[in-house]
């Protein structure tokens, strides 16, 4: 196993999400809908945020945390789940809004708690 790490890991992209989903309760609604609309939303749009992490040179935001924020919104921009949720009419609840702001919280945590197992990390057998 190697100690390097990726530059930003998947463990710094669920935290951004989980900040970004914190201060924007319109966010979080369609997020909530998203997820429910299609299991698994969420996992995907981390996995779409590492690829953009991986293999875009154009995000020059200095320091790991901003470039983690600045990743995840760019991937929320296209299909942006505010405007789809809008467009569908539909509302999550008060309880929706709150089990989907604790699954990104323990979301954050696995990936804090399993950050040395992060495949990118491994080193890979010949």
């Amino acid at each position: 196993m190697t100690t390097e790490r990726p530059l930003i890991a998947r463990v710094d992209l669920a935290k951004a999400l989980d900040e970004l989903v914190a201060d924007d309760g319109r966010l979080a609604s369609a997020l909530a809908l998203c997820e429910a609309w299609e299991p698994g939303y969420l996992g995907h749009l981390i996995t779409r945020a590492e690829i953009l992490a991986a293999h875009d040179a154009e995000l020059d935001t200095p320091g790991l945390h901003a470039r983690a924020i600045a990743i995840v919104q760019r991937v929320l921009r296209d299909p942006d789940p505010r405007q789809v949720a809008e467009r569908s009419g539909a509302a999550a609840s008060p309880a929706a809004i709150a089990a989907l702001r604790q699954m990104l919280g323990s979301r954050a945590y696995f990936h804090e708690a399993t950050d040395e197992l992060e495949r990118r990390g491994l080193r890979r057998a010949p």
